[in-house]
């Protein structure tokens, strides 16, 4: 049935809706074009954290420069690039050459030389062990007194070698020079072969650089935090770290690790101290000098509205987003961010819990939106 009105003020009037503010239409057909998703904005769990850039360097003591301990000749294969070691494997041998200018005393001298500065770097080692638990020197300096220690034995070693070998070649043929027996050189660790100095055939002389050997099963990544954030980093619970390149993000639990080292020497031209994590290398893919982002986890956590990190777009200092109206009709909104992780955005102000943002696309939309080519109202005819 049709209503018939007396007066034309007896009709009723409908009631325009208001239209959206920066409301951007977006068609089916546009979104059928491109790569296109909307989501929920919802609450998760966000810690804070403080993102500081890290270097992969190896353990102490867990990269070793192997040396000749003799002058002489290299009489074997050399190990190649690349292969595992074990400690104590033979990696080449030399056959020893004595200068013709060598006398014993001299030797002797070595001999007593090396001696002293093994007990020297032996009393270092004791005394920064005795010093390190009251935090007066970093823990680096005990590896450093240790590699110390290791390379005066080495040193005293290869010169009580050298006068077992001239007393050999004396007892043999009576001179201070010639080919005396060949000697091994030992991998003293277990690891990779990152470097080979030497050539088959070739003379060395003595302490020259041979091999390096770095066992990469547990690495460390060293950041410098800016001396504000450092009593935060001091009650860290944890730590994600991203390697350029990698698609995978690491937390520190994934990686087995430990925080090895937090600084108490502040640099002064930088105002950083150093935080070195300890972490195990899953298939050796952490190259040693490689450059690391690392968010350093903090006691702060809360609910916050979140998004994903491709939902929210730039415009100088703004941030902003586009919130779905309709199936159509979207709102380009300015919004205040607050913490953001990897993957998520916490939205401070300017959004609600359940309101529908563009996620995939939304990069597409801001072009469209510069260039006119979205149509002001209606479908495309």
């Amino acid at each position: 049935p049709v209503r018939v009105y007396a007066t034309e003020k007896e009709i009723p009037h409908e009631v325009e809706e208001a239209p959206t503010p920066n409301a951007v239409p977006f068609l089916k057909e546009q979104q059928w074009k491109i790569p296109f998703r909307t989501v929920l904005a919802k609450k998760r769990p966000f810690v804070d954290s403080i993102r500081v850039l890290g270097t992969i360097k190896p353990k102490a003591g867990w990269s070793v420069q192997v040396t000749a301990p003799i002058q002489g000749k290299i009489v074997s294969e050399l190990p190649q690039l690349g292969m595992k070691v074990k400690e104590g494997d033979t990696l080449l041998s030399i056959a020893p050459l004595l200068a013709f200018d060598i006398d014993k005393p001299s030797l002797e001298q070595d001999v007593r030389q090396a001696e002293i500065e093994l007990q020297q770097a032996k009393k270092e080692l004791a005394l920064v062990e005795e010093l390190m638990p009251h935090g007066v020197i970093p823990a680096r300096e005990v590896e450093s007194a240790k590699s110390k220690v290791e390379s005066t034995t080495t040193k005293k070693k290869a010169a009580l070698e050298r006068m077992h070998m001239y007393t050999t070649s004396q007892n043999t043929n009576g001179k201070g020079s010639g080919l005396g027996n060949r000697f091994a050189i030992p991998a003293p660790i277990s690891g990779t072969i990152t470097s080979v100095e030497a050539t088959t055939d070739g003379n060395v002389s003595r302490e020259k650089q041979l091999v390096t050997i770095e066992n990469l099963s547990r690495v460390w990544i060293e950041t410098r935090v800016y001396e504000p954030d450092l009593p935060q980093v001091r009650k860290t619970n944890g730590a994600v770290f991203f390697c350029p390149g990698m698609t995978h993000q690491y937390s520190l639990a994934d990686l087995n690790g430990t925080i090895h080292y937090i600084g108490r020497h502040i640099a002064q031209e930088s105002r950083t101290a150093s935080v070195i994590f300890e972490v195990d290398n899953p298939h050796e893919h952490l190259s040693i000098g490689g450059s690391v982002e690392a968010d350093i986890m903090t006691e702060k956590s809360a609910d916050y509205i979140a998004v994903p990190n491709a939902a929210v777009l730039e415009d100088g200092v703004r941030h902003f987003l586009f919130v779905q109206k309709s199936g159509e009709e979207f709102e380009q909104r300015d919004v205040e961010i607050f913490l953001h992780d990897r993957a998520y955005t916490a939205i401070k102000a300017g959004l609600n819990e359940g309101e529908r943002v563009v996620t995939t696309g939304a990069y597409a939309m801001k072009l469209s939106t510069l260039s006119g080519a979205i149509p002001e109202h209606g479908h495309a005819h």
